[in-house]
């Protein structure tokens, strides 16, 4: 289970720092200086609720900044959480969905626990997990990327308006086994 757990950690790895990036730019698109605007951010656990937060507070802003020196900030940082929206799915299928090592033809596998009903896991029945999480992960990384240089735009440190990024594609294969690792192999694997 090596690999996988290694996987599922860092895609929850990723999908924190976005989390904290989208909290930074908050703070630069409400104009709050960082120990309010964080304190503000934190304020709810729920990573919904503060994606909304920045949404709203994108909405309503009349900085005008934003409105003039940057006029295509509103419309991306609406697609920006658009797409955090996706990501927060593929994480919570991610941590949520129960998995299992079964006996494949010869090989171990790994599956998600889908014959209960659980619908996390019903979403990646037939899917390679690895490279799905590989997927997640690199899509929360380009996010965050996106948004720490929106924040930079935003607080005026003569950095331009980023591009929006070319978003990962999954290069989805079937299931593939998960063969014994050697410790040699095992260690290489870990972070």
């Amino acid at each position: 289970m090596a690999p996988y757990v290694a996987a599922l950690g860092r895609v929850a790895h990723s999908w924190n720092y976005l989390q904290e990036a989208l909290g930074q730019l908050f703070c630069g698109v409400t104009g709050l200086e960082s120990v309010v605007g964080e304190a503000i951010w934190h304020s709810t656990t729920n990573d919904r609720a503060q994606r909304e937060m920045l949404r709203a507070a994108i909405m309503a802003s009349t900085q005008e900044r934003l409105a003039v020196e940057l006029p295509k900030a509103k419309d991306d940082i609406k697609w920006l959480l658009d797409r955090a929206d996706s990501v927060a799915e593929q994480r919570n299928t991610a941590i949520h969905a129960p998995m299992s090592l079964v006996l494949g033809n010869k090989e171990i596998e790994l599956h998600p626990l889908a014959y209960h009903g659980n619908p996390r896991a019903r979403k990646l029945v037939g899917k390679d997990i690895l490279t799905e999480f590989d997927w997640y992960e690199k899509c929360a990384d380009a996010l965050t990327d996106f948004a720490r240089a929106a924040r930079r735009a935003i607080a005026g440190d003569s950095a331009p308006w980023p591009e929006k990024p070319q978003m990962p594609r999954l290069q989805q294969r079937k299931n593939k086994p998960l063969r014994h690792k050697s410790d040699a192999e095992l260690d290489r694997l870990r972070p």
